[in-house]
């Protein structure tokens, strides 16, 4: 018995949970295989990939024409939504493994400490807003 409508499949694991762009009609899933997915939702099948420098452990975000999502690489992407390619990005020093969220236009994660052991050194929140 089969208890979904399709599946995909990705390079690696896959532990972010899904953000779904309904006017789009396109789910984004992220994968330890470094790369953000863009799916049909109604078929499964892959509209576009974007490749990070680390595996992604965060759930993306959709607002407007922009996906976000964090990677262990140490930055944020924003990523254009319908073709997948990047429009900006913000590097830091520690992971980004939080879902980003939007607020009246400002955009609020947080940022796992550099050092995975503990260290001396503290991971942060961000909140952005346009540059002027």
């Amino acid at each position: 018995m089969r208890y979904w409508d399709w599946r995909f499949e990705t390079g690696d694991l896959s532990m972010t949970g899904p953000a779904i762009d309904a006017e789009r009609d396109v789910v984004y899933m992220g994968s330890h295989d470094d790369h953000l997915y863009a799916l049909d939702a109604s078929t499964g099948e892959m509209e576009w990939r974007f490749r990070t420098g680390r595996p992604l452990t965060g759930c993306a975000t959709t607002t407007g024409d922009r996906v976000l999502t964090g990677s262990k690489d140490g930055t944020l992407y924003a990523l254009d939504a319908d073709s997948g390619n990047e429009v900006w990005r913000v590097e830091h020093d520690g992971w980004i493994t939080s879902a980003p969220r939007v607020v009246d236009g400002e955009i609020y994660y947080a940022e796992r400490a550099p050092d995975p052991n503990g260290g001396d050194v503290d991971g942060g929140g961000y909140k952005l807003v346009a540059a002027e």
